[in-house]
């Protein structure tokens, strides 16, 4: 049995649930961060918040998009 990746909306509330009990701005362009992570299945996802969110703890800054998108890349490789 084969399960897809998660679709924009899905990969949008990975984002948001991995997110929620971090510091984060205000602003994050969840929609832009989601067309970005597109084919990515739900750990990769989690993996791009769990990347961002460990970068912004080292620079003592709240995650928001540049650290996401950072973050992307790093997972792709």
């Amino acid at each position: 049995m084969e399960v897809p990746p998660p679709d924009k909306e899905a990969r949008k509330e990975i984002l948001k649930v991995h997110l929620e009990s971090r510091p984060t701005e205000e602003d994050i362009d969840y929609e832009s961060v989601a067309a970005e992570t597109e084919g990515m299945v739900a750990s990769d996802v989690e993996l791009v918040a769990e990347n961002a969110a460990r970068e912004a703890m080292f620079e003592d800054e709240p995650v928001g998009t540049e650290y996401l998108l950072e973050a992307v890349g790093g997972v792709r490789g």
